[in-house]
């Protein structure tokens, strides 16, 4: 391509003398078709600067829609009127052939999915028939076209559904499940359903690396099937990544030079097609010594209550599920980036598979919460024990996190406020800091730490909690109440670490820290990184296999003794009231 254009803008396509002033990807029909190059026949078709919504999305896509081309036209609403469920329509009078069998597979997907992971009486409203512009033939015969009404809006039960970022995942998934089955009735063959993201990432040391292992997502209905291979995507910063590398196995060792850093992440394959990536995690490699620090990265809470209130113009201030504002499952590279930028070489592990991790390989610990609460627990009973563990035998922990003591002394069992108070060393003063600001005290004193929770951060934090703790303060909130606490073997804070935006003064927090922390570990800041580090080409070989094209449908040495007693070690969610779209399948694929 001679140009790459980043962002859609906003709408400059005018209606009675005004643009919409929103950004362009919120716009109507109208006006997002007019703009792409449709002709007027598709936005104004009786030519008199109306148009209809509706029907410029059919007759958009039977414009762009190339003949001989496979494709259906599947349109998702929010439904009104009183009743409560899910339903989907087809053209009453003359519907596209194969129509019929779409509204059924989509159908009973999305109510069997419902039922299966949500509400074992969701309400099945069927299959039925009328003359919505989005279905009309008369706009669109070109391909078979449906409109599912996914449940009421105007229902505050179901309403309580449509809000959850689950519940769309899930209905995303069923849709795309009952396409699939569609295609595959109609040619005779089976259905092959694209993998669900591979869970449960490590990226551990090595002798020569580090070696990253994962598992299998979820598998059979209303998940995907079994992944056939693997592809592993490569970053130096965990923003911009390489094209993968073809892997056959759940396991791969990565060659690394001392001080690279490097981040990962994985998708699953099959013929189906690519699932979404994996969480981000992350790796430096030390100059020849020990890996001190292992980070966990334990933020996978996506619930409604994270939505964020936010200006919708004459709408009002409206909750928003904008999921680059909620979590995007990369709340490590923040972290990650700090110790790397002070010099600290590290591992990193996904929080659910710290049970078989050994820690004896590992000085400190830190811990990446985020807004993790009471629905994924901050810290469950499993992790408890073997934290309490590995600090009674000598380790050392950072924990950060906005709803950790909401979750374990407000809300938690008497074996969770002993860990809170005795590991961690508080309990909850306030579940609300009512404060976007914290400032370092004591050790972390003199440096300048603006905790920012504002417009700018990765995602919204909107209840901080503040701490009772008797140990040393090491950060306040502007309002004067306990943000940080140093307790010897634990430096804790009441909100998330990863929300601090400037670099530096994130470096100049986990330097101090991990100074303290590991008192008597030599060479550690050595931060040379090596010229190799700089490329970002994919391999072309690994474990032997050649690396194949991406198949993605969008897209020991000894070291020093570290501790003093070292015994133990995407489914795209539409965020309005409706969305339309229309699936294309090419031949051969």
């Amino acid at each position: 391509a001679d140009a790459v254009r980043i962002g859609g803008g906003f709408s400059d396509v005018e209606r009675y003398g005004e643009t919409a002033e929103r950004p362009r990807w919120e716009e109507g029909a109208i006006l997002h078709t007019q703009f792409n190059g449709a002709p007027p026949s598709v936005y104004d078709p009786y030519s008199d600067g109306n148009g209809s919504d509706p029907s410029a999305r059919s007759r958009w896509a039977a414009w762009e829609h190339p003949a001989g081309e496979d494709a259906v036209y599947l349109s998702w609403h929010s439904n009104a009127g009183g009743g409560t469920g899910t339903d989907t329509f087809y053209d009453e009078s003359n519907p596209v052939a194969g129509s019929a069998d779409l509204a059924h597979f989509v159908q009973d997907e999305l109510i069997d999915t419902i039922r299966d992971q949500h509400d074992s009486s969701w309400s099945d409203r069927g299959v039925k028939t009328a003359n919505f512009a989005e279905v009309n033939s008369s706009y669109n015969s070109e391909m078979p076209s449906i409109l599912v009404e996914l449940g009421f809006h105007d229902s505050s039960y179901d309403t309580s559904f449509l809000l959850e970022p689950k519940f769309r995942e899930d209905a995303s998934r069923a849709m795309a499940r009952g396409i699939v089955k569609y295609f595959a009735d109609r040619d005779g063959v089976e259905p092959i359903f694209q993998p669900e993201p591979p869970r449960s990432f490590s990226v551990i040391p090595i002798e020569s690396g580090a070696e990253l292992h994962w598992e299998n997502g979820a598998v059979g209905a209303p998940f995907g099937d079994l992944p056939t291979s693997y592809r592993v995507y490569q970053s130096n910063d965990g923003r911009s990544w390489d094209n993968g590398a073809a892997v056959f196995d759940n396991v791969l060792e990565i060659p690394l030079s001392g001080g690279q850093t490097k981040y990962f992440r994985v998708a699953a394959i099959n013929d189906g097609g690519s699932s979404f990536s994996s969480e981000t995690l992350a790796y430096k490699q030390p100059n020849g010594l020990k890996n001190p620090i292992l980070i966990v990265s334990a933020h996978d809470r996506l619930q409604s209550t994270s939505l964020f209130w936010a200006d919708a113009d004459s709408l009002g201030s409206v909750r928003r599920m904008n999921l680059r504002r909620i979590n995007t499952f990369d709340s490590i590279i923040a972290a990650a980036e700090a110790v790397s930028a002070g010099g600290y070489p590290f591992a990193s592990i996904s929080d659910e598979v710290l049970a078989g991790t050994d820690l004896s390989e590992f000085s400190v610990v830190i811990w990446i919460s985020g807004e993790e609460s009471t629905l994924n627990e901050t810290f469950n009973s499993s992790d408890q024990e073997i934290l309490r563990s590995f600090v009674d035998d000598g380790g050392r922990l950072i924990v950060s996190g906005a709803e950790i003591f909401w979750d374990l002394d407000y809300q938690g069992s008497a074996e969770d406020k002993s860990f809170a108070e005795e590991v961690l060393g508080s309990l909850l003063d306030s579940d609300d800091a009512e404060s976007y600001l914290a400032n370092g005290e004591g050790i972390l004193d003199g440096i300048p730490m603006n905790f920012s929770f504002d417009e700018g951060a990765p995602y919204n934090v909107e209840w901080p909690d503040t701490l009772d703790s008797v140990h040393a303060v090491v950060a306040r909130y502007d309002s004067g109440a306990v943000a940080g606490i140093h307790t010897g073997s634990a430096v804790v804070f009441g909100f998330p670490l990863d929300l601090i935006i400037d670099l530096d003064s994130r470096t100049q927090l986990f330097s101090i820290l991990l100074d303290d922390l590991l008192d008597g570990f030599e060479d550690i800041h050595d931060s040379s990184e090596p010229s190799s580090e700089v490329s970002s080409e994919p391999s072309s070989e690994v474990n032997g296999e050649p690396s194949e094209e991406d198949t993605s449908m969008g897209s020991k040495d000894e070291g020093c003794s570290c501790r003093k007693n070292n015994t133990k070690t995407a489914w795209l969610f539409a965020p309005l009231l409706f969305l339309f779209s229309f699936w294309r399948r090419r031949e051969g694929k």
